[in-house]
């Protein structure tokens, strides 16, 4: 995947993206038929963490944990499924090398499923989901339909985070990664969407519940965000509101209010780089008129940022943000990695709604918004996705903290 850094592109239509597009980002799919939902609400759903043994008939046997406090509907269904030998038989129909292999499909086409449909887990269906999709993690496939689940699965070969809030995402790998690894660097398939031949799929031997394992199973969970990032869990975040003014060459001042209290980790960074002058000289290298200004790069060409990487704070990364993109808001920009934001902010030129839950609004223009409009009217770009020459960039003289 690109490590471009876009300040608004990355929107539900890349994870709703149909499997058939044929790019390793499209999301593992499914248009199997339902008889019923089960939900959150309903009675005899697992908790705790339960032990299963994948074995795949030529390859061997992959265990993984499944965490029901996580994912109460997913496991309780995955379990169910097991327990009734649904599984046994089966094929991985979808498989592509850095990415996942899917299976669970009884037509073996991706087109299929069990009977009984899932409510998806996860925060764009409005359900906190916090394990991340990282390698070896297990996570349900679906189609558009955020509650389609059913039968198929996938399981992540390398990290592949910009699922993270849209799929759910409710187990990982606790041996037998080796044989993900050979099954998905050698399975032959015939696009680049990775589908298998019927021949050539590799078979499910059997799906078995080992039981319930003791919360110890939780040391084993994977997660995405080191000792390096600036979390929620980091010492010295501020909160409340801080004023801030963008001086920009030939133009003018742009007064903010950041509000901490609401993105803590996003208004700390953001006032860090403040301090240590890092914004001024820098320039807006992405400008769309009626979307939005893009700076913040020192390289100016979208691809650079600063060294410190923050978590994001909005939604599909399980995190509550309740600033709307509207005209004149803040936000961070990022890359398909929810926690890849740095330095590259971008401010609202007119309502955009739709970034809503995905990217990390942390403030408001209060004063200066006229001179976005004017950015916006006269900068001249060179391609619909607003790049603008370095020459015509307009530059940051100034960012600074006002008391």
């Amino acid at each position: 995947m690109k490590k471009k850094l876009l300040s608004a592109v990355l929107l539900s239509g890349l994870v709703l993206a149909v499997a058939a597009c044929g790019k390793k980002d499209d999301i593992p799919h499914t248009n199997g038929t339902s008889t019923g939902l089960l939900t959150q609400e309903s009675e005899d759903l697992l908790s705790g963490q339960y032990g299963v043994e994948i074995e795949i008939e030529k390859y061997g046997t992959i265990a993984l944990t499944l965490d029901a406090d996580i994912a109460p509907v997913s496991v309780t269904n995955f379990v169910n499924l097991a327990n009734a030998d649904f599984y046994d038989g089966l094929t991985f129909h979808r498989i592509m090398d850095g990415f996942m292999m899917q299976g669970g499909d009884p037509e073996g086409t991706g087109m299929g499923g069990s009977a009984q449909n899932i409510k998806g887990e996860f925060a764009a269906n409005g359900i906190t989901n916090t394990l991340n999709h990282t390698r070896g993690v297990i996570s349900m496939a679906r189609a558009n339909d955020p509650d389609s689940a059913s039968s198929q699965f996938f399981i992540v070969h390398e990290d592949s985070t910009f699922l993270d809030g849209n799929y759910a995402a409710f187990g990982w790998v606790t041996d037998g990664m080796d044989i993900v690894d050979t099954i998905c660097t050698s399975a032959p398939v015939v696009d680049n969407n990775g589908t298998v031949p019927a021949k050539n799929q590799p078979v499910i031997k059997d799906v078995r519940v080992i039981g319930e394992l003791g919360k110890d199973a939780l040391s084993a969970k994977p997660t995405l965000l080191d000792s390096s990032m600036l979390t929620r869990d980091s010492e010295g975040l501020l909160s409340g509101k801080h004023n801030v003014e963008i001086e920009i060459e030939e133009y003018g001042t742009i007064a903010l209010t950041l509000d901490a209290d609401l993105a803590p980790v996003t208004v700390t960074n953001f006032i860090n780089l403040v301090k240590d002058d890092f914004y001024n000289g820098i320039t807006f290298h992405r400008i769309i008129n009626g979307f939005m200004i893009q700076g913040g790069d020192p390289q100016g060409t979208g691809m650079g940022g600063s060294e410190q990487k923050i978590q994001g704070e909005f939604m599909t990364n399980g995190i509550v943000n309740t600033l709307s993109h509207t005209r004149g808001v803040i936000s961070m920009a990022r890359t398909n990695d929810p926690n890849s934001a740095s330095s590259q902010f971008f401010i609202m030129h007119q309502d955009s709604l739709h970034l809503d839950g995905s990217y990390a609004a942390f403030g408001q223009v209060t004063n200066g918004i006229e001179i976005v409009d004017a950015i916006c009217k006269d900068t001249p770009i060179q391609d619909s996705n607003g790049t603008v020459l370095k020459a015509d960039q307009p530059k940051i003289k100034e960012i600074r903290i006002v008391e």
